[in-house]
């Protein structure tokens, strides 16, 4: 039926296919690209600016409308091959962290615990052997992986503005990391034996519990000293943003000095 009505109308209505094509593409031969990922329009034929750029002017697309309503024309989607990520977070602590190599599922190690005490004597007296006391300590691996999928639809669909799979690696890889950062700090076995104990968990000595208040810079001072008297040497303070920026309005008000460019190193 369709074969029979285009044959009783093609009598009737001439299309002059070769002028519509002119009046698109001008001289360009057929299946010519005229617009490409990597370049617009007017790089690849400058001849075409003027005529693009009039054709977007006059008939702007119409976003609410059905496909194929008449009076406008489809434009092709522009995308940015630097997908913009609002969820990512900075992962400091995981950078100063040395990482180390370890054969077997668990890390040994030992720990200095006390020292001999040296002494006072005549020239030549009764040497008396002091020894130092050690312990052998071991921690279990913990294990820490996230598991995505990238269908080859995927990475086809979007192959000319990204690849699809090395953003999702790339997004695996940050969220490994900010899983991570997270248990340096807050691990805790005693809820999740399946993660690490943080520094909150390790540092049990020195502590000081401020009962929800706003640490002061003497209370930082004493928590440094206390540090420094149990053979500590403490050159590092983690601390949440908000806190920071308390202790640095009250260096503010302590430090003073009269040169512009002297940098306060605190």
């Amino acid at each position: 039926m369709a074969s029979e009505t285009r044959a009783a109308f093609c009598p009737l209505t001439k299309v002059d296919v070769a002028s519509l094509y002119k009046s698109s593409f001008g001289d360009l031969p057929d299946e010519t690209m005229y617009d490409g990922p990597l370049q617009i329009t007017k790089d690849y034929f400058p001849d075409l600016k003027k005529r693009f750029v009039d054709a977007q002017i006059a008939k702007a697309a119409n976003v609410g409308a059905t496909t194929g309503t008449a009076g406008y024309v489809p434009m092709p989607l522009m995308y940015d091959n630097a997908v913009i990520d609002i969820t990512r977070k900075f992962t400091p602590i995981k950078g100063l962290i040395p990482k180390v190599t370890n054969q077997g599922l668990t890390a040994n190690y030992y720990r200095l615990t006390a020292r001999g005490s040296a002494s006072w004597g005549s020239e030549n007296p009764a040497l008396n052997e002091v020894d130092d006391t050690k312990e052998l300590l071991s921690s279990s691996i913990k294990y820490c992986r996230i598991v995505g999928r990238v269908t080859g639809v995927a990475e086809v669909g979007g192959a000319h503005f990204e690849s699809t799979m090395r953003s999702e690696m790339l997004q695996k890889t940050q969220t490994l990391n900010e899983t991570i950062e997270d248990a340096l700090i807050n691990g805790d076995t005693d809820t999740d034996p399946n993660q690490p104990d943080g520094l909150i968990q390790l540092l049990s000595a020195n502590n000081t519990n401020l009962g929800g208040a706003v640490p002061t810079l003497e209370d930082v001072d004493t928590l440094v000293n206390d540090c420094f008297i149990d053979k500590g040497a403490p050159n590092l303070l983690i601390t949440d943003p908000y806190t920071a920026s308390n202790l640095k309005n009250q260096i503010m008000n302590v430090v003073r000095y009269q040169n512009p460019y002297t940098s306060v190193a605190w």
